[in-house]
């Protein structure tokens, strides 16, 4: 039994070499392909397919509605014409996620509250937090406060196939906005080779002891 282990053990490791962790596919999503035909070009909503990943109340935001119906004129987006933010016609939900059938590393993005005429607003949330979950699991979480610039925050997620945002508000009455994230898909093969291995690890090695 314990060379049938060896053999399936050495199996998996071949398979994490020949696919290994570092071999990831990076993204970065920009939103800036995406339209906003709303209210004459100011917002869109960030479609379930989206760059391989499921949505959940996210939406875009044109620049130049941005910068002039709020009067944020010397506020840039890290990349034009669009940012993302956490949606609502009436105030910004609570909580908004993205979600992908690969697991996936969230390395960060440029994250700001949503300000008016440069500076803090009532309806701009102040603090964010980011959770990343695995199979229904907690991971980890990030949180770190929001000002009207964009700022770059290394929230440093994963493996993850969930990633929420949750404003330190909690109600469906304050906005922030977030634009360029990025991180890495993680290889399949890799995913479950390391599963495989821990486990087949694991059972050989309790009956090798039961056996002693």
């Amino acid at each position: 039994m314990w060379k049938v282990c060896h053999l399936v053990v050495m199996l998996l490791v071949t398979v994490c070499w020949v696919f290994p962790a570092g071999a990831l596919t990076t993204f970065e999503l920009t939103f800036d392909d995406l339209a906003t035909p709303n209210d004459k070009g100011m917002w869109g909503v960030v479609p379930d397919d989206y760059q391989g990943f499921f949505w959940k109340d996210v939406e875009v935001v044109n620049v130049k509605a941005y910068q002039n119906y709020f009067g944020n004129t010397k506020i840039a987006f890290p990349s034009k014409p669009n940012a993302a933010y956490n949606g609502g016609l009436d105030g910004g939900y609570e909580v908004v996620a993205m979600a992908a059938a690969q697991p996936f590393v969230l390395e960060g993005a440029y994250f700001a509250t949503w300000a008016q005429n440069n500076n803090f607003v009532s309806y701009g949330s102040k603090e964010l937090t980011v959770t990343g979950y695995l199979a229904g699991n907690p991971v980890g979480s990030s949180t770190f406060a929001l000002t009207p610039e964009f700022v770059w925050q290394d929230v440093k997620l994963g493996p993850i196939d969930l990633v929420t945002f949750r404003h330190v508000e909690k109600d469906n009455a304050h906005w922030w906005l977030m634009d360029n994230v990025k991180g890495a898909f993680v290889p399949l093969p890799t995913t479950l080779g390391l599963f495989g291995l821990g486990l087949i690890t694991l059972l050989c090695f309790g009956r090798r002891h039961k056996r002693d």
